[in-house]
């Protein structure tokens, strides 16, 4: 790695991302490696700004060559809430490596990890800024809605945020606060962008201006061809995407256990989450049913190359997740590869496909509490009964 070579971006395009490598952070990382190999077909210069993921009192901003280049900035200059997402300090590297680089524009992907003023800052220094919500970060510090024990969460609060934070005593609630007037500060002045309108609805809810709703580039891949025929049972699901409970792995192979054994083939394919004890349940669980004779498989992460040739040995797509998503990446893959898609009523999924299959009540989240997932896996049920056998009652095993 080197300092940032001078003139480097000069009129072309930064992307500030939360990590790296790009096809290590899902669906973001996908569609900004999109955007970079487009503007780099081009001719326009183009980097990746992401967080080094070490801490330092001094941090800097260190450039690594590549397809695209990158742009490491380490974390640090203080301790405690504020100064996490604060990051004076590391902001002064950003700003110290705009200056040699001298891009034009700036478009924001997601900040975890990064300096949260970077937006204005990058405006201050005569930068076009455009912000893409990914997900709820600006509002929300855990990204998803979800509190620290993955129960939804109404919206933002100072009270509530500062105890789902753990932030105790009377200056939790004004960190939040303070964090609030910054992102309104980040936000006014730059193209801010959702894609989907239910992100945008809710931003909008939350007292922020309301955002664009915009089109995330398409599948970057041809889809494999899908066989013309083929047997009524059982019905392949697939589920694709990270163990983690917010995406409900868990929720979807309760509700395929509950159907008659042979009428559903279930995939679990994606990468381990975080969360170790829900990865070693959700194994456990795959390892019981199959001693009990189920169809069920569960893979590892897939390279993307290996995703249509996934999606075209599927039926369905499930998506049960328990967060409001965005605008999954998945499902635009499913409806480029022609598979039939099943999706939450809350988030913006729904509005990815017209003809999916929808689980849930119409634009209302299931109540908030303990009885909350399984309102869910019985919604799923009743979804993949209704594909298995238009929505009639009890079936015997088929096999």
């Amino acid at each position: 790695m080197s300092a940032p070579p001078p003139g480097g971006l000069r009129g072309g395009v930064l992307h500030a991302v939360h990590g790296w490598p790009l096809d290590q952070l899902g669906g973001v990382g996908v569609v900004v490696d999109a955007l970079c190999a487009a503007e780099a077909a081009a001719g326009r210069p183009v980097a990746v700004l992401a967080p080094s993921g070490g801490w330092r009192w001094r941090p800097r901003a260190r450039w690594q060559e590549g397809l695209p280049p990158v742009l490491f900035v380490d974390r640090g200059g203080g301790l405690g809430a504020r100064a996490s997402w604060e990051q004076p300090a590391a902001l002064d590297a950003v700003g110290a490596a705009l200056e040699r680089l001298a891009p034009a524009a700036l478009h924001v992907h997601h900040l975890a990890g990064l300096p949260l003023g970077l937006p204005a800052l990058a405006r201050r220094m005569g930068l076009r800024v455009r912000i893409t919500l990914h997900d709820y970060h600006f509002v929300c510090p855990r990204g998803q809605l979800l509190d620290a024990r993955g129960a939804p969460c109404p919206g933002p609060a100072p009270d509530r945020c500062a105890g789902c934070l753990g932030l105790r005593g009377p200056t939790g609630p004004a960190a939040v606060r303070a964090r609030r007037e910054v992102v309104s500060a980040q936000l006014a002045g730059a193209t801010v962008e959702s894609p989907s309108a239910d992100l945008a609805e809710r931003f909008e809810r939350f007292g922020l201006p309301r955002p664009t709703v915009c089109a995330l580039p398409p599948p970057a891949w041809t889809a494999a061809p899908r066989p013309a025929t083929r047997q009524e049972a059982p019905l392949r699901a697939l589920f694709l995407g990270a163990l983690h409970p917010s995406k409900g792995p868990d929720l979807l192979l309760e509700a395929a256990l509950r159907l008659p054994r042979g009428a559903l083939d279930l995939r679990l394919a994606g990468p381990d989450g975080p969360d170790r004890a829900f990865v070693q349940r959700i194994r456990g669980a795959v390892e019981e049913a199959r001693a009990a004779g189920r169809a069920v498989r569960l893979d590892g992460a897939l390279p993307r190359a290996e995703v249509p040739a996934a999606l075209a040995g599927a039926d369905l797509l499930v998506v049960p997740s328990r967060w409001a998503e965005n605008s999954p990446l998945v499902v635009r893959e499913a409806m480029a590869a022609g598979l039939r898609t099943l999706v939450p009523a809350w988030g913006g999924a729904r509005e990815l496909d017209a003809g999916a299959l929808v689980f849930g009540a119409p634009r209302r989240e299931p109540p908030r509490g303990p009885a909350r997932d399984q309102v869910i896996v019985a919604a799923i049920e009743a979804e993949l009964r209704r594909a298995l056998f238009g929505g009639s009652g009890d079936h015997t095993d088929m096999k």
